[in-house]
C-alpha cells in the first residue's frame, strides 16, 4: 500500500472557506489470484465539516461523518492506482 497526498489547496485562494485534497493510492497484490481490497479512508474535519467527493477513480461510499471507503479489484501480480478529490467547506 503506498499512499501520497497529490495536491492539497483552495481553489478560491482563501482557506478559510473551501479547501480541495487530492489523494493516490496505489495497491500492490503479490499474489496468485485476483482479489477485491476497500480502501477506507477519513477526511480531515474542516470548519463545518461538510465534505464532498469531487472525483473518484472507484465508487465511494460514505461511512461516518469524517469516513467513506471504496471496494476496488487488484489483478493477481499487479497493482491498482486509486484516486480521489476530495472537497471541505
Amino acid at each position: 500500500l503506498e499512499r501520497r497526498q497529490v495536491e492539497y489547496r483552495n481553489q478560491d485562494g482563501n482557506t478559510r472557506y473551501k479547501i480541495v485534497t487530492r489523494i493516490e493510492v496505489v495497491l500492490t497484490n503479490r499474489g496468485a489470484l485476483d482479489t477485491e481490497a476497500f480502501v477506507r479512508e477519513g477526511v480531515e474535519p474542516y470548519n463545518d465539516n461538510r465534505w464532498t467527493i469531487l472525483e473518484s477513480s472507484a465508487p465511494a461510499e460514505r461511512l461516518a461523518a469524517n469516513t467513506f471507503q471504496m471496494k476496488v479489484r487488484v489483478p493477481a501480480g499487479g497493482k491498482t492506482t486509486v484516486t480521489y478529490a476530495v472537497e471541505n467547506k
